[in-house]
């Protein structure tokens, strides 16, 4: 009896833990547009004791098309304050869950728009600006200190490895189709690549399905304080049809150590 109890304990244990890695994505999962061309996308704070972690996304819509090629929707410059290099683009701040791997909140500073009646007033602005830095506060995060992006660099065609901290990972790509449910999926595995081959975070993406179209996630940058780390990576989605336009998403890795992987 006792060695069937340790038994169920450790599969119990095992599952919980391989469960842990494995994220489940909706295709719009920022809150925001993901129809976009990213300007910048830049990490404001982490607070790796309470998995939060502040951002800022200037960005802009991408220009969608009908059926005939003709332009349908395009990006117009609202005139907002300080982004005359950048006068398509808007800017969104708010809090990432690492925990989750979810945004907790965010908040459109300057809305990037297709139509100048969608353009945020100077007042509305400065309401959302201040409602940020409130949350960042109450949140115990510091905007100021603007971590710097250890940069990856990737090498690879389908299987993409990179090198962190002396420690070797591999990541790969590929989509999983249920024509009967009209479901495609982007799912991407992170294999630890130090000695035995180790299976350490799986993304399942959820996709729009459309003929012609296709997904990738990317690993970026790394974010590391102490023993501690986290991986940027961008999901990626194209079609071919016409009226569907490229996009974009940023998410954030759970968290991990590097005396774990060792």
């Amino acid at each position: 009896m006792k060695k069937m109890n340790l038994l169920i304990a450790f599969i119990i244990i095992w599952t919980g833990i391989y469960c842990q890695n494995i994220v489940h994505r909706e295709f719009n999962s920022t809150n925001y547009h993901n129809s976009i061309l990213t300007n910048e996308f830049k990490v404001l704070d982490i607070n790796f004791d309470n998995k939060l972690l502040a951002f800022k996304h200037i960005y802009q819509p991408r220009t969608t098309y009908d059926e005939m090629g003709e332009i349908y929707s395009k990006a117009c410059n609202c005139h907002y304050t300080g982004m005359e290099d950048k006068p398509l683009s808007g800017i969104v701040m708010g809090v990432y869950d690492l925990s989750t791997q979810t945004y907790l909140r965010t908040f459109v500073i300057y809305n990037a728009a297709y139509s100048q009646e969608d353009c945020y007033t100077y007042e509305l602005s400065i309401k959302m600006l201040d409602s940020a830095k409130q949350f960042f506060i109450s949140h115990d995060l510091d905007i100021t200190k603007m971590p710097e992006p250890i940069s990856l660099d990737v090498q690879g065609e389908e299987d993409k490895t990179f090198v962190f901290e002396n420690t070797k990972f591999k990541y790969t790509n590929f989509r999983e189709i249920e024509w009967e449910n009209n479901i495609m999926n982007t799912i991407s595995d992170l294999w630890l690549m130090s000695g035995e081959e180790q299976l350490i975070h799986q993304i399942v993406q959820e996709d729009n399905y459309y003929m012609a179209s296709g997904g990738r996630i990317d690993y970026v940058s790394a974010y590391k304080q102490g023993d501690e780390f986290v991986f940027l990576n961008l999901f990626y989605h194209t079609s071919s049809l016409a009226g569907f336009s490229d996009c974009e998403v940023y998410h954030f890795s759970p968290i991990f150590k590097l005396s774990d992987l060792k």
